[in-house]
C-alpha cells in the first residue's frame, strides 16, 4: 500500500487532503453523505505506486467531480499530519487502521460557483460550500479538528488572512 519512498507508520493509512481555494480565498468544504452535518475537505487514500500529488489529483475528481485542468497545485503543507480514528471507526477502506498519515495540498480552483458532488462510485459528499479559511473547523468531526486548526494557522498568514 505504500507510495514510492514513503513508509507509513504502523497501523496508519497513507492519505492526501485537498485544501481547494477559490478566487476569494475561501475553502471548499463538503458535507459527508454518511454523517449529515459533518463537513470536511476532500481527502482520500494513496494507492500503491502513486505519489501523493498523483493521489491528490485522482481524489480531486473522485470526490468533487472537478478535473485536474480546473485547478493548479499552489502549495503543500511541509510535513505529514497524523490523526487517530476513534475505536468505532476502526475498519476503514477494507482494512483495519488506527488512523491516517496525510499529506495536504493547496489547489487553486479556476472555475466559478460550487462543484456538484459526483453521483457515481463511492459517494462521499451530499453538498459543498465555500468557507473562509479561519472558519473551516466548527463543523468538522472532532477527531479531525486539530488537523484543520493546524492547516488554518499555517496557511492563513501565508495568504494574508488573520485567524480567530
Amino acid at each position: 500500500m505504500a507510495a514510492p519512498n514513503i513508509t507509513p507508520l504502523d497501523g496508519y493509512r497513507l492519505n492526501v487532503g485537498l485544501l481547494i481555494i477559490n478566487a476569494a480565498g475561501e475553502v471548499l468544504m463538503g458535507e459527508r453523505r454518511d454523517f449529515p452535518g459533518a463537513w470536511q475537505m476532500p481527502q482520500g487514500g494513496i494507492d500503491e505506486g502513486e505519489t501523493p500529488q498523483q493521489a491528490a489529483l485522482r481524489e480531486l475528481t473522485e470526490e468533487t467531480g472537478l478535473l485536474p485542468a480546473s485547478v493548479t497545485i499552489i502549495d503543500e503543507y511541509p510535513r505529514w499530519l497524523i490523526y487517530v480514528l476513534p475505536a468505532h471507526f476502526g475498519v476503514h477502506n477494507r482494512a483495519a487502521t488506527i488512523g491516517q498519515m496525510q499529506r495536504w495540498f493547496v489547489l487553486r480552483y479556476h472555475g466559478e460557483g460550487l462543484p456538484t458532488p459526483p453521483q457515481v462510485g463511492e459517494i462521499e459528499f451530499s453538498q459543498f460550500k465555500w468557507v473562509p479559511l479561519a472558519n473551516i473547523t466548527p463543523d468538522v468531526i472532532y477527531f479531525r479538528q486539530s488537523i484543520y486548526e493546524e492547516l488554518a494557522a499555517y496557511f492563513g498568514p501565508r495568504w494574508g488572512q488573520s485567524q480567530k
